[in-house]
């Protein structure tokens, strides 16, 4: 005798009064341990951008609700250093001589890379120009004479700054050098 008892999504449940409790166990496999990270991810599926969710929650990911949950420091560091490496890659690959330059401009690079994005930062070609022939002062003006200045005048007077401070730094090795 079987007896249904609830039908879903075309999954029909039913209890076999002449099933053994081992058989039934061994047809629905319920000593099978079940990995939940890979039961969960299945059924949130993965989304890599944000998205709203079905009750109206901004997630990410495997369901991440960012509106009331957020991310830890350590997510929000680990993002960051994933970014920064993608910065790195894209540095190395359309300007391999920032390797060469000294430590500040690197930064200076990274920054505004991570900031702007690749794109937004190859739209500063004059400043790049003059980063690449070690013309900081030029690269320093440029900088300072564009919309990022405008938008973001705090970041960018202290990029500029440190452009200035590795020109003085080039300027003491030159000395130096006699």
């Amino acid at each position: 005798m079987v007896m249904f008892i609830k039908k879903n999504f075309g999954i029909v449940l039913m209890v076999g009064f002449l099933y053994s409790p081992y058989l039934l166990a061994q047809e629905l496999k319920i000593n099978q341990k079940i990995d939940i990270e890979e039961y969960i991810k299945s059924n949130e599926g993965l989304r890599l951008k944000p998205y709203t969710d079905h009750k109206g929650h901004i997630s990410v990911g495997y369901g991440r609700n960012l509106q009331d949950v957020g991310i830890t420091k350590q997510m929000a560091t680990d993002m960051l250093r994933e970014d920064l490496e993608g910065c790195k890659r894209s540095l190395l690959k359309y300007y391999p001589w920032y390797l060469d330059r000294g430590h500040r401009v690197q930064v200076v690079m990274l920054d505004m890379c991570y900031g702007l994005g690749f794109n937004g930062l190859s739209k500063f070609k004059n400043m790049l120009k003059a980063l690449h022939s070690e013309d900081y002062f030029t690269a320093a003006v440029e900088l300072l004479n564009s919309d990022y200045a405008d938008d973001l005048p705090k970041r960018s007077d202290k990029n500029a700054l440190m452009l200035l401070e590795e020109r003085q730094l080039l300027k003491t090795k030159n000395i130096e050098a006699y």
